[in-house]
């Protein structure tokens, strides 16, 4: 068969048209969770099973992790293209007995199927913003999404006010195009910032955004300018998986922000890629904060940062947070100083440790 390879930057113009296009990720799990184009799905075939499937002995459904991507595949007559890639093949590599090519034999019997030049590899170099990288999975960012709920289109807050309007209106349509480039962190909140490891490890970015009081919520990222004394640090250790325990870290990372903003300062909220563990932190700090709902935290966000994903636990915890409402109080009362928040955390940690 006849491949059609289109470029990374046609693929930019989709996103920018908002054409209904399917992604499929063929690459390893392992490769796809670390980091794929945004919304894609992926199909992960052992070599020795590749056979068998080109056969049609194996229905390639048998190789979607999730019931969520399972629906996207079953209803891919709904869009104009199917776009699959794997990490770098391009249009003179040789792809006999490849899954890309199996793939692409498969699906052009009921689909327009293209695949990507230079695959995600060259995606990901002159698009990294569009990519989901390091955080969650496919089953935690998707089956759990916000995004299939039923959320309030405008909110009224503090922050959000404009002394010529009633309100600004949260979801702009404008914040749903994909920028041309990676412009830094985000701004949530006026003096609330948004990002990722390149955020935080860039000191001319932080200097640009005014950047003086970074929350690190990683296990294992290290804070890069903290013998500078230029910022002030907290780091959470918190991993992005079924075990990480952010709920009990909600009333310490609200005391470091809130400190940080009285005092004038502007805060950056960072992990690995900005989209599982740093967005929850910022929902509950905007939920203790202004009392939103959950759907309203998180509209809000997303609006800005399209991409943020919280992964299953960390949602069923916000929701935990939600329906909880008297740990609003406990958690905004009682501000403790800065110099203050490090020995919270300390203890908490411990204790932590001690209880698991």
């Amino acid at each position: 068969m006849k491949v059609k390879f289109e470029t990374s930057g046609w693929l930019f113009a989709q996103y920018q048209q908002r054409l209904p296009i399917l992604l499929i990720d063929c690459r390893p799990f392992c490769d796809y969770s670390k980091a794929h184009i945004e919304g894609a799905i992926n199909i992960s075939v052992p070599s020795l099973m590749i056979r068998r499937l080109k056969k049609g002995n194996v229905p390639i459904k048998k190789f979607i992790n999730s019931e969520f991507a399972k629906t996207k595949y079953d209803e891919r007559s709904r869009y104009d293209k199917v776009v699959i890639y794997d990490e770098r093949s391009c249009m003179n590599d040789n792809l006999e007995n490849t899954l890309l090519e199996c793939l692409l034999q498969k699906l052009s019997e009921d689909s327009h199927v293209v695949t990507l030049n230079g695959g995600f590899a060259s995606f990901e170099e002159l698009f990294p913003h569009l990519c989901q990288c390091g955080e969650g999975v496919e089953l935690g960012n998707a089956m759990y999404s916000l995004s299939n709920l039923k959320i309030a289109s405008i909110i009224s807050s503090p922050v959000i006010h404009d002394s010529n309007r009633n309100v600004i209106e949260i979801f702009n349509v404008k914040d749903l195009h994909f920028k041309t480039e990676s412009s830094g962190p985000i701004e949530i909140l006026p003096q609330l910032f948004l990002g990722n490891k390149t955020d935080s490890s860039c000191i001319d970015l932080l200097r640009k955004f005014n950047i003086t009081h970074i929350l690190n919520v990683t296990h294992d990222l290290p804070n890069l300018f903290y013998e500078s004394k230029e910022f002030e640090y907290l780091q959470i250790p918190i991993q992005d998986n079924s075990t990480g325990n952010v709920l009990d870290m909600f009333p310490i990372a609200y005391k470091f922000i809130e400190n940080a903003i009285d005092a004038g300062g502007c805060v950056l909220v960072h992990c690995l890629g900005g989209i599982s563990r740093s967005s929850t932190i910022i929902i509950a700090y905007l939920m203790i904060k202004y009392r939103f709902s959950l759907n309203e935290a998180y509209d809000h966000v997303k609006s800005k940062k399209r991409n943020i994903a919280p992964n299953f636990t960390f949602m069923g915890q916000l929701l935990d947070l939600e329906q909880n409402k008297c740990l609003f109080n406990v958690y905004s009362k009682n501000i403790s100083p800065i110099q203050n928040v490090q020995s919270d955390i300390s203890y908490l940690s411990n204790d932590l440790v001690n209880n698991s």
